[in-house]
């Protein structure tokens, strides 16, 4: 015997709301002179979906996989992306390249002149402690000085020291 069935109603109810994806960790919105190492991370599980051209990560954007290099100002955005869950939100951070001064000069030069709320670098190379005085270190290169104040630093007269400060 067939029974023919004429219309079927069929109510769904929810069991409730979708748990969505936790966001992915950028490194902190920072300044870099020269280059900078970008490490993401997510809840173990997640895939990591970004971009670099401003606009809003899915998942047809750059799949992330290891830590990468920039270096130029560079906007990323991310979102992490998890089986039976919603997307992240977008996470963004924004990494700006600037100049690196190269003398004590065009720090005050450029403070005078430039309003901008961006910190100062400035790169020096084998410049010489010439004096200790408790925790204040006396740094020359023969023309133009500065001083480190800082507790427990070690230095001697004579030391030789080179890198990049922000300040």
């Amino acid at each position: 015997k067939n029974v023919q069935i004429t219309q079927i109603e069929i109510t769904y109810t929810s069991g409730g709301s979708t748990e969505t994806a936790a966001s992915p960790t950028l490194p902190a919105t920072q300044n870099f002179v020269n280059s900078l190492e970008v490490t993401m991370t997510a809840a173990d599980g997640a895939k990591i979906y970004y971009t670099t051209d401003s606009e809003d990560p899915t998942t047809s954007s750059t799949l992330y996989s290891d830590p990468f290099t920039i270096t130029e100002t560079t906007t990323i955005k991310a979102i992490a992306v998890e089986d039976g869950k919603e997307n992240s939100a977008v996470v963004t951070a924004t990494y700006t390249k600037v100049e690196a001064l190269t003398s004590i000069t065009a720090i005050f030069e450029d403070a005078t002149a430039n309003t901008s709320e961006h910190n100062k670098f400035i790169t020096f190379n084998d410049w010489v402690v010439t004096g200790v005085k408790n925790d204040n270190v006396y740094v020359t290169n023969g023309t133009e000085g500065f001083i480190i104040y800082q507790s427990g630093h070690g230095f001697v007269v004579g030391d030789k020291l080179s890198g990049t400060v922000e300040c």
